[in-house]
This record gives structure tokens, sequence and C-alpha cells, in this order.
């Protein structure tokens, strides 16, 4: 008999967004299509949603220019839980809303994501998705470990912030959808924010932070690839090990 998982009753659909122009990485390279581990970047964040039986569906939000080249590269790499890709908007708040409003069934949760974290795995997807359903929003999250310093406009340091209060937000950040529902009515489509959870508190909602993986990198620059490939490849490493 198969061994139950904690969160094994419970499913979200997840969006991916894939639609920033990632001008921190090339002017000339789309950086979700850039190669790590002889895969482009995009199919190893699908595939780890592809692993995970919490994750029902799939929308994948895309640049308009790529939405045919992500399609191929779907079909090319069996990722058979994508149920549409879309057109992003002209910032993340209106991208994966548009992700939002495509899903075509609406489920109890939603798992919005990076399309550039490709290290998402099944343990940090349901760890955040039982958090949101004891408390209708969760984000993953890892604590700060540096000491941060809030600077003025002259680049002179204002004051030390105490870093055992500070976590940075990664994804996925999951939602009960009627709260993501809430959040998108309240919050005026005018309004970009970076980081999802950040819409919900503006909503009113409180947002559980859940203890993460520092390995759930986000790719933002051409180092990050040469991270990337250490870790795959640290990886594969641990995996050969453990059929031995």
């Amino acid at each position: 008999m198969k061994k139950r998982r904690k969160g094994d009753n419970i499913s979200a659909a997840a969006i991916v967004a894939a639609a920033g122009a990632g001008k921190r990485f090339s002017d000339v390279e789309n950086k979700m299509l850039a190669t790590v581990a002889g895969r482009p970047l995009i199919a190893h964040t699908l595939a780890g949603l592809e692993r995970s039986n919490a994750v029902t569906s799939i929308v994948l939000v895309a640049n308009s220019s790529l939405i045919a080249e992500f399609k191929k590269l779907i079909s090319a790499y069996r990722i058979t839980k994508v149920s549409s890709v879309v057109k992003g908007g002209p910032e993340r708040t209106e991208s994966v809303r548009r992700g939002f409003r495509s899903l075509k069934k609406r489920p109890d949760y939603v798992i919005i994501h990076d399309g550039a974290r490709p290290f998402v795995d099944d343990k940090i997807i349901r760890d955040t998705l039982m958090a949101a359903a004891r408390y209708g929003a969760a984000v993953s999250a890892t604590p700060v470990v540096s000491t941060v310093k809030k600077a003025s406009r002259g680049r002179f340091v204002e004051r030390t912030l105490d870093r055992r209060a500070l976590w940075e937000a990664h994804t996925p950040q999951i939602f009960r959808t009627d709260i993501l529902e809430e959040a998108y009515r309240r919050v005026k489509t005018q309004v970009s924010f970076t980081d999802d959870s950040r819409m919900v508190e503006a909503s009113g909602r409180k947002v559980k932070l859940v203890p993460g993986s520092a390995y759930n990198i986000k790719v933002t620059t051409r180092a990050d690839i040469a991270i990337c490939e250490s870790l795959f490849k640290r990886r594969s490493k641990l995996r050969r090990r453990r059929k031995r």
C-alpha cells in the first residue's frame, strides 16, 4: 500500500509567471530559454510542477513573442499538465491576473510560481499548500542571513534592520481561491507588485511564511546559470548514490 503524505487530499492549479523581459539577464536572449543542464530553464520549472501530485493543472503566462516557442517546448518535454499558454501583461500583477482568469476550472487553491525558479519540488509545494489550507495564504521564504542596511537617498546608512524579523520571499506562493479573487477586486488594476503576496496583504489578509529552501533560487543574471548548473550536477550525483 502506498504511504500517504501530508497534503495528499489537497490540490491546486498553478500559474507560472514567465512573461518578463529579463533585461538584467540579457538584451538578446530571453532567460526562460537559456540552456541549463541540457534543457531550457522554463522546462525545468514546468517539470518540477509536473512531478507534484498536488498540482492538477498549469497555466503558463508568457511574452507574446514566445508563446509558439513555449508550446513546442511543452510538447517536446511532455509537460502534460499545462492547460494553456496565455499572453502576459505589461506588469507582473496583470500577467498573473490574466493567468488566473484563464483557469478553465475554479480550483480550491492557486499556486503562483516564478518561471525562473527551476528547483521547485514536491516538498516545497506541499509544505506551502498545507499552510495555505490552514491560513488561507502562504509564501515559501527563507530567513535573511546577511546584515541589511536601510539607506538614505545619498546612500548613507539610515539604520540597520533587525535581520531576525526579515525573510526573503520566494515562490511558490499559494492562496485559497476566494482570497485571491477578493484581492483582485480590492486592488486597483493599475497597481503593480513585484510579489503576489503583497497584493493579498494590501487587501487586508495575513500571509503565512513557510520555511523553504535556499536552493530554490531565482535566475536573474547570467551568473545564476552557473550556480544552477552546479546545483543540478549535485542533485544528479545524489540521485545516483541513492540508486546504488
